[in-house]
């Protein structure tokens, strides 16, 4: 797969800002989700 491709694909709808925050909203749920996985916290 060639990474630059997808990349240019994804600079025609974001913003560099915006990119970086949904970089950065994806990272922090996968945060959450593996801190619930290890406390076996159920969603409510």
């Amino acid at each position: 797969m060639d990474d630059s491709r997808e990349y240019d694909r994804l600079a025609t709808h974001f913003t560099e800002k915006e990119r970086t925050d949904l970089t950065y909203v994806i990272a922090m749920i996968n945060v959450w989700n593996r801190f619930s996985v290890g406390f076996r916290r159920e969603p409510e």
